[in-house]
């Protein structure tokens, strides 16, 4: 989809979804928009497999972090080695030790060969390859699915009480297959990228058993500006009551990009006695207002 913007200008600070897609439009990058809520929007990146990011409102901030040297870098025609992290939202494979050698992202997970396919509830990226398992010495081959699905202000609104605030968000089934089990099992690893310096927050999981330690099933990420305004972000994810735990990597093998953070939350194992699949569902929100109201809310939900 082009999405074709407004002649009045981006909205204020950060990377707007109006200087993205200019950006985006200049360089023939593919890319998917979808309305959000009441005025927001989310913009899909399925070359690289990302969501790239989500507005409360069109004209505002973007709630998750791009890197400017990705659209820098080729807006130059520069072919950097190794690993360019576009920012988002992205979905790679766990175990680290596994699949993430010291200074090195695989490519076939990232960016892999994602297909998109828009459908009539939203949009679908895939990708099929096969990746090597470094401590079991093997490869692996995979397939992961995301379905993407726009949230409606009405269902956020239900979801988290989130009446009074801009918001935008969409829900994810993620599917992956796997051609053998390695051991360790093999797991879905998702990452958020956000602004660094960001508060973030553990919210309450769902009661476990005596003996079993409480998994948090959503992140939230506050951050807030020098204008008295503030956006807050709401990761929630099935809670896993045993290991895989999730908990925040480094953004980059070795190294993290300035300016930006991550939240991260994995799946269950992929298991044997399902064929090796694994279905993944998570949903994304992010709000905006006065500050004192994204603390009030971000209070309510974590608890």
């Amino acid at each position: 989809m082009m999405w074709r913007p407004s002649p009045r200008g981006a909205g204020r600070g950060g990377m707007g979804l109006e200087e993205l897609v200019v950006s985006m439009n200049r360089l023939g990058i593919h890319y998917t928009v979808l309305e959000s809520g009441a005025d927001g929007a989310i913009l899909i990146l399925p070359e690289y497999g990302r969501i790239l990011g989500v507005w409360p409102h069109w004209r505002g901030e973007n709630a998750l972090w791009v890197n400017p040297d990705f659209l820098r870098l080729l807006e130059i025609g520069s072919k950097e080695d190794g690993w360019l992290n576009p920012g988002g939202d992205r979905m790679w494979l766990g175990p680290r030790e596994e699949f993430f050698p010291p200074e090195t992202v695989p490519p076939a997970l990232d960016p892999g060969k994602y297909a998109g396919i828009p459908d009539k509830s939203g949009f679908t990226m895939e990708n099929k390859g096969e990746v090597h398992a470094w401590k079991s010495g093997m490869l692996l081959g995979f397939r992961i699915q995301r379905k993407i699905r726009s949230l409606e202000e009405q269902e956020m609104s239900d979801m988290w009480g989130t009446k009074w605030l801009r918001q935008a968000g969409y829900s994810e089934e993620t599917t992956l297959e796997v051609s053998r089990q390695v051991p360790p099992s093999v797991w879905l690893w998702n990452l958020t990228s956000v602004p660094r310096g960001a508060e973030v927050i553990a919210g309450k999981g769902p009661c476990a058993e005596p003996g079993v330690p409480v998994v948090p099933d959503r992140i939230l990420c506050v951050e807030e500006r020098d204008d008295g305004r503030g956006q807050l972000l709401v990761k929630s994810f099935e809670a896993q009551a045993t290991e895989p735990q999730p908990r925040p990597p480094d953004e980059r093998p070795g190294s993290t990009p300035s300016g930006a953070g991550v939240i991260s939350c994995v799946s269950a194992p992929a298991d044997p006695r399902d064929h090796r699949r694994v279905l993944f569902r998570t949903t994304l929100c992010a709000f905006s207002g006065r500050i004192t109201e994204i603390r009030a809310a971000a209070a309510v939900i974590a608890s």
